[in-house]
C-alpha cells in the first residue's frame, strides 16, 4: 500500500513540475522579444527558457511566437535600421542559449535579412558598426583575422554536441551544409551578396575620415587595422584600392618631410594628401589655383614630388580637406570652426580689407562669382560677414560676438560639428535628393528652423531614409540660398519670396 501511494505521489509531483514548467516557459517565450533587447543582462532568465526546451516540445513555439514579435515590432519602417542590425546581433547571440543547433536562429534570422536587403542604408549601417571601437560587429571580422579559430571552433562544437531536435529532420542537405558552415552573424555580411558592395561603402567613408581628420595619424593606424580585418572576410582584391588610399597617406606624409628638410620656410602647420585619382571616392573635378595662403607651399611639393615620381603629376582639388579656423573676438574669446580651403581663403581677405565687392573677391581668389557667394555663406550664417546686397558687396562685422554665432542656428559650432559637410565631392550630390521634399515642407508650412526641418525630415522621408547629420543639412540648406530657392532670415529658413 505503501509503495503505491509513494508512486502515485511521484507520478503526480512529475506532473505538476512539468505543468509549471510548461506554463512559465510558455510565459517567457511570450516575452522573449523583450528579453532579447536585454541580452546580455537577461541571460538568466535565457536559462530559464533553456531548461523549459529540454522538458517540454515548445521549441517549434519557440520560433513561430518570436517570429511574429520581430515583424510586429521590429521590421517595419519606423525601425532605424541601425537599431535592426543591433537587435539581430543580440537575437543571434541570445539564442545561443537555448538553440546550440541553430534551427531557431535560422527559421528567425532568415526574414530579418531578407528585410534588411530592402532597405537602402544597410551596408552603411553594417560598415559604420564595425569601423567604431565599440560595433557590435566588430568581433566577427576580429575572429577571421585569427587563423586558429577554426580548430578551436570545432572543438567546442564535439564538446557541446546534442542531438537534432524532432523539427530538424525537415531541413534538406543543402541547409544543413549551410548551417554548419556559416555562422549567422557573419552571414549578415552577405546580406547583399556582394564584397565589393562592402568594400566600395568602406571606401567611401575612408576617403571621408582621410579628407576631414585633424588627427591624421591616430586614425590612419586603426583604418589599417579595418582593412586587414575587411582583408580576412572579403578578401585582398577587394580591399585594394583601401590599402592604395592608406598608402597615399604614408607616402605623402614622407613626401613633405623631405620637402621640409630641403626648404625650412615649409609652413609646417599645413598638410597636403597626395591622391592616386583612381583609387580614392570620385570627386567633382574642380578648376581654378589653390587658395593663396597654401600656394606656395603646395608648388614646393608638387616640384619635389613631380621630381622624385617623374612622370606623375599633381592636380590640385583646391576645395577638398579642411582648415582648422581660430578667430579671436574682442573680448578675447575665442571661436574654431572647421571650414573648406576656399572658405578660409576667403576670410582671410578680411584681414587687411574690411569690405569686398563680390566680383573683385572673385578675382582675388580665382573663383566664380557663383562659389565665391557659396563659401561665404559660412561666415555669413555666423554672423562674422554682412552681406551688402544693393552693393554686391561683403563687409567684415566689426562688433562680432559669440551669440552671432548662433544666428544660423547652428549652437555651440565647434570644429568637430563642421566636419561632417567636408568630406568627398559625391555628400552634396547625395543630399540633393531630399530637395523636392524640403521645398515642399517649406512650402507647406513656411518658416522653419534648422532642428525642426531636420527632425521632420528624419520622422516622414523613408525613400530613401533622411539619415544625415544637421551639418550635412545646412550645407544643402547653404546651396539653396546661393540657387536663390531659399532664404534665411536669422535662425529660421523660408521660400525665397519675388520682390
Amino acid at each position: 500500500m505503501d509503495a503505491e501511494v509513494n508512486d502515485d505521489l511521484s507520478y503526480w509531483r512529475a506532473r505538476i513540475e512539468f505543468q509549471m514548467c510548461y506554463a512559465l516557459s510558455r510565459a517567457r517565450i511570450r516575452q522573449l522579444f523583450d528579453i532579447i533587447l536585454e541580452y546580455p543582462h537577461s541571460e538568466p532568465v535565457l536559462g530559464d527558457i533553456d531548461v523549459g526546451l529540454v522538458q517540454t516540445d515548445l521549441a517549434s513555439e519557440v520560433a513561430s511566437s518570436l517570429g511574429k514579435q520581430l515583424e510586429l515590432r521590429l521590421l517595419h519602417q519606423g525601425a532605424h535600421t541601425a537599431d535592426i542590425i543591433l537587435q539581430y546581433v543580440h537575437l543571434v547571440k541570445a539564442l545561443r542559449h537555448i538553440d546550440p543547433r541553430r534551427v531557431i536562429v535560422e527559421q528567425v534570422c532568415e526574414p530579418i535579412r531578407a528585410y534588411l536587403r530592402t532597405r537602402p542604408d544597410t551596408i552603411r549601417c553594417i560598415v559604420t558598426d564595425v569601423t567604431e571601437y565599440e560595433g557590435e560587429l566588430l568581433e566577427v571580422l576580429e575572429d577571421a583575422v585569427q587563423d586558429d579559430d577554426d580548430s578551436v571552433a570545432r572543438d567546442e562544437t564535439f564538446d557541446a554536441w546534442q542531438p537534432d531536435p524532432a523539427d530538424a529532420s525537415a531541413r534538406s542537405d543543402d541547409e544543413e551544409d549551410m548551417i554548419e558552415q556559416n555562422d549567422p552573424l557573419a552571414r549578415l555580411f552577405d546580406v547583399y551578396g556582394s564584397r565589393e558592395a562592402y568594400a566600395n561603402e568602406y571606401r567611401k567613408m575612408l576617403g571621408h575620415k582621410l579628407l576631414t581628420s585633424q588627427e591624421r595619424g591616430a586614425d590612419v593606424e586603426r583604418e589599417i587595422w579595418n582593412v586587414e580585418m575587411f582583408k580576412a572576410r572579403f578578401g585582398s582584391e577587394a580591399m585594394q584600392d583601401c590599402s592604395v588610399m592608406l598608402k597615399d597617406i604614408a607616402d605623402t606624409k614622407r613626401i613633405m618631410a623631405t620637402t621640409a628638410k630641403d626648404h625650412s620656410g615649409v609652413n609646417q602647420d599645413i598638410e597636403f594628401i597626395i591622391m592616386s585619382k583612381h583609387f580614392w571616392p570620385e570627386t567633382k573635378e574642380q578648376d581654378g589655383e589653390l587658395p593663396y595662403p597654401f600656394r606656395e607651399d603646395a608648388m614646393l611639393l608638387q616640384k619635389h614630388f613631380e621630381e622624385i615620381k617623374a612622370p606623375r603629376k599633381l592636380k590640385w582639388q583646391p576645395d577638398l580637406g579642411i582648415v582648422l579656423v581660430r578667430i579671436e573676438m574682442e573680448n578675447g574669446e575665442e571661436l574654431s570652426m572647421t571650414v573648406t580651403p576656399n572658405q578660409a581663403a576667403l576670410f582671410k581677405c578680411f584681414e587687411k580689407v574690411g569690405k569686398w565687392k563680390v566680383n573683385d573677391l572673385a578675382e582675388e581668389l580665382k573663383l566664380s562669382t557663383e562659389d565665391v557667394e557659396k563659401n561665404a555663406q559660412r561666415w555669413l550664417q555666423r554672423g562674422l560677414l554682412k552681406d551688402l546686397e544693393d552693393e554686391d558687396s561683403l563687409q567684415l562685422v566689426e562688433d562680432f560676438s559669440g551669440d552671432a554665432a548662433l544666428a544660423g542656428g547652428l549652437e555651440g559650432a565647434t570644429a568637430a560639428d563642421d566636419k561632417e559637410d567636408l568630406a568627398v565631392g559625391s555628400t552634396r550630390e547625395e543630399m540633393k535628393v531630399y530637395e523636392t521634399f524640403l521645398l515642399g515642407m517649406l512650402t507647406n508650412l513656411g518658416s522653419l528652423p534648422v532642428e525642426r526641418i531636420h527632425n521632420m525630415l528624419k520622422m516622414f522621408c523613408q525613400n530613401p531614409p533622411f539619415d544625415k547629420t544637421k551639418e550635412q543639412l545646412v550645407s544643402l540648406l547653404d546651396d539653396l540660398v546661393v540657387e536663390e530657392k531659399i532664404q534665411v532670415n536669422g535662425r529660421e529658413y523660408s521660400l525665397r519670396t519675388n520682390n
